[in-house]
């Protein structure tokens, strides 16, 4: 059974909206890493507090951290996403920033992304 579009199911579920910074042109220069500029941009997002289902996919060293799952029908990146050369996306939620390490698409018969981010700083 194909899903319907979810994506007014997380507008209308949303905990806010969201300041996401991503920085674009990141690279290594002479042996340092230089952070490309940064933009912002906000997005309408449910965020909740991962679940033991959803630390079981991390990978093992990110199973003791903060982590949240974020709902949203914007495309977040990783620092991982094929044809990107865009550090991860940074979440800023409740005064801190949450770097995204996941990024589920189920922007098909969904139409919304399920993303994974870990406090920064741990």
């Amino acid at each position: 059974m194909p899903l319907s579009d979810m994506s007014g199911t997380i507008a209308r579920l949303s905990t806010g909206i969201y300041t996401i910074t991503r920085y674009t042109g990141s690279a290594m220069v002479n042996g340092r890493y230089l952070l490309g500029t940064a933009a912002t941009f906000t997005i309408k997002a449910s965020v909740q507090i991962a679940q033991g289902r959803d630390l079981l996919i991390l990978p093992e060293g990110l199973r003791t951290k903060e982590v949240v799952v974020i709902f949203t029908s914007a495309f977040l990146t990783t620092a991982k996403t094929p044809g990107s050369q865009n550090d991860a996306d940074q979440l800023t939620y409740l005064g801190t920033q949450w770097e995204i390490i996941t990024s589920e698409d189920r922007s098909g018969p969904g139409n919304y992304f399920r993303c994974l981010a870990k406090k920064m700083g741990q």
